[in-house]
């Protein structure tokens, strides 16, 4: 039994969690007196929120109050604004937080820029050499470039690429918080560049950028002149195949439609190189 307590429900995943934090706060502000308690197998970047007062896996009992921020009922509506009005909240900003600690870094020798290559389910992986060609851009003019991610992204072996993959991640918010920029796919570590204020090129597919934008610095970069384009917007499935395939195995063709020069031309464009 928890009585005067509110428990906030996200079971998964980590960038949604985190797209959560605005929330958390509406409802702090709502229940000033009221602790809260935070549900989720996702946990990563909650710690350190001053609004949490409990963050746990499985939270069995009675709560005065029981909020599940959701988005998949409304994939045309911003995802947090939709998560907003299943929490019985009203925000005054998407604004997202994160609160980990800055953490010693390696020195990389110069000024550097964050890259997740992905991967995820195939609607969201732009093809690897596209990627390369980015990073080889970057650091002729330049730059470090230091790749995020997990055991499943993508490793590119270039001179002033370092491989950062599997680092924690209050590891990767202090390289957010000093980067001159990110490029990614829509992900867990393109919210953190968000929420930290980090410059963020960032990818889509199938999903269309206005869903997932946040009060940030972001850039997206999409094949919004396409019939089908944000396909994931027009159906309530949480994943989505494309019955295009592109040039590069079964990359969806919104994906394919992206060049390496489109992501150069915007960060040119934004970062006045």
């Amino acid at each position: 039994m928890a009585r005067g307590e509110i428990l906030i429900s996200r079971e998964m995943a980590i960038g949604d969690v985190l797209m959560t934090t605005p929330i958390v706060r509406a409802v702090k502000e709502k229940y000033p007196n009221t602790p809260i308690i935070y549900e989720t197998k996702c946990p990563q970047l909650l710690h350190g929120n001053p609004y949490i007062k409990r963050i746990v896996e499985s939270a069995p009992g009675t709560f005065d109050i029981k909020i599940r921020p959701r988005y998949e009922d409304s994939f045309n509506e911003n995802a947090i604004d939709a998560m907003a009005k299943t929490s019985g909240v009203k925000i005054d900003s998407r604004r997202m937080e994160i609160y980990l600690p800055t953490e010693p870094m390696p020195d990389f020798g110069g000024p550097f820029v964050v890259v997740h290559t992905g991967k995820s389910w195939i609607s969201r992986t732009w093809p690897i050499d596209r990627f390369v060609m980015v990073m080889s851009w970057i650091v002729t003019h330049g730059y470090r470039v230091i790749i995020v991610g997990n055991e499943v992204t993508d490793l590119v072996h270039w001179p002033g690429v370092f491989d950062m993959r599997g680092v924690s991640f209050a590891l990767v918010t202090s390289f957010m918080r000093i980067a001159s920029f990110f490029v990614g796919i829509d992900s867990a570590p393109a919210n953190i560049a968000k929420a930290v204020g980090c410059p963020a090129f960032v990818i889509y597919g199938c999903v269309h950028p206005e869903t997932r934008y946040a009060d940030s610095t972001e850039y997206p970069i999409w094949a919004g002149h396409l019939e089908c384009a944000g396909c994931r917007n027009k159906t309530s499935a949480t994943s989505v195949e494309c019955r295009y395939e592109g040039d590069s195995g079964r990359t969806p063709r919104c994906l394919t439609e992206i060049t390496p020069e489109m992501v150069i031309d915007e960060i040119k464009r934004r970062m006045n190189l």
